[in-house]
């Protein structure tokens, strides 16, 4: 059934029909509803490869992400599938498995490979999240091939700017997440902090630390030893926090995210180490669900699913001729539950 063969059926002109199809320009109440009977009755279907011939568009975005059991990337999925359907658009997930349990030895052709990937499927636009362009110091190819592709395709990247890339950039608030749950611990009285998990060479662990050594030497005194970084999830924090407390003695302790403080915390209850009595934990990133842990975490939000919500959005500027601009997420907000001490709202 072709939209030719629709509009004899209606006894109407293809472009009426394309009209009614595309839900654009006038068509009587008459011709409107002989044509929406035509349709149902044969079950017509409109060629999405020919919309896509005629607006040079296929309404397909590309995700690209470095681990799909990550909470933190779960939450923008979710968030970016929601609103890329609103706005009529389909979604394609590519993990690279770059990071993780999963992560692969030759991580950056996986990368490199999935960059080729979006521009053999046509996408209209592409959002990265994590992986190679979160480094310090971004592979020099990686980073010639993103920009190349820049060119020709919209890439929104969520993640903190670098000047080499070319891309628009969606950036979190991450000193001043820093800031929330560093002042609330010494508020509370601790002078000896510890940091544990993320990895070296990564910005986001980079400029937490750095953000935290600055704080911790403001208000007391920095102690490199107090530092433990080893990756993001909740095994590294049960396998981290027992060589922390060996090495140094903190009197509280800071987690990249709120999966690093519930390993800390299962671990910590092994050894028989009461939280927050004899220890505080705190996070410096929320993700769902800490609020039932016991004890649960006192975290920041940095509002992660805003950030799919604003990449999407960003995309749409662009295929609206629009200029996409340099933003951020919303200012973070500090969550105080159970584990630093204060059990008071537990469920925020």
């Amino acid at each position: 059934m072709t939209i030719k063969e629709i509009s004899k059926l209606a006894g109407a002109s293809v472009s009426t029909v394309s009209r009614v199809l595309n839900d654009s320009g006038y068509v009587s109440a008459s011709k409107r509803q002989a044509i929406e009977k035509v349709i149902r009755e044969t079950n017509y279907r409109p060629s999405m490869i020919a919309r896509s011939l005629q607006s040079q568009q296929t309404k397909t975005l590309a995700v690209i992400l470095p681990d799909v059991s990550n909470p933190y990337f779960i939450s923008l999925i979710e968030e970016i599938g929601r609103v890329s359907e609103a706005q009529g658009y389909a979604m394609i997930l590519i993990n690279t498995m770059s990071t993780g349990i999963t992560q692969a030895s030759n991580h950056l052709e996986h990368e490199l490979r999935a960059l080729q990937t979006i521009q053999t499927k046509q996408v209209d636009g592409a959002i990265i999240i994590g992986g190679e362009i979160d480094h310090t110091e971004v592979n020099p190819d990686y980073l010639a091939r993103l920009n190349q592709l820049n060119e020709t395709l919209p890439i929104i990247i969520i993640g903190q700017k670098i000047d080499q890339c070319h891309c628009t950039f969606i950036e979190r608030h991450i000193q001043s997440g820093m800031r929330l749950i560093v002042q609330h611990m010494f508020a509370l009285g601790h002078r000896h902090l510890g940091f544990l998990g993320g990895k070296p060479g990564v910005k986001v662990t980079e400029q937490r630390l750095a953000e935290f050594q600055r704080l911790t030497n403001l208000y007391a005194t920095y102690d490199p030893k107090a530092v433990l970084l080893n990756d993001y999830y909740i095994q590294d924090g049960y396998n981290g926090i027992e060589p922390l407390l060996q090495q140094a003695k903190p009197d509280a302790v800071l987690a990249i995210n709120d999966q690093v403080a519930r390993g800390a915390i299962r671990r910590l209850h092994e050894l028989g180490v009461q939280v927050p009595t004899e220890l505080a934990i705190g996070s410096a990133d929320r993700f769902p669900g800490s609020e039932y842990d016991l004890p649960s975490i006192t975290t920041v939000d940095q509002h992660n699913n805003s950030l799919g919500k604003l990449a999407v959005e960003q995309l749409i500027r662009h295929f609206n001729g629009q200029p996409t601009l340099e933003t951020r997420s919303q200012l973070p907000d500090l969550i105080i539950r159970e584990s630093c001490g204060e059990p008071t709202n537990t469920f925020s």
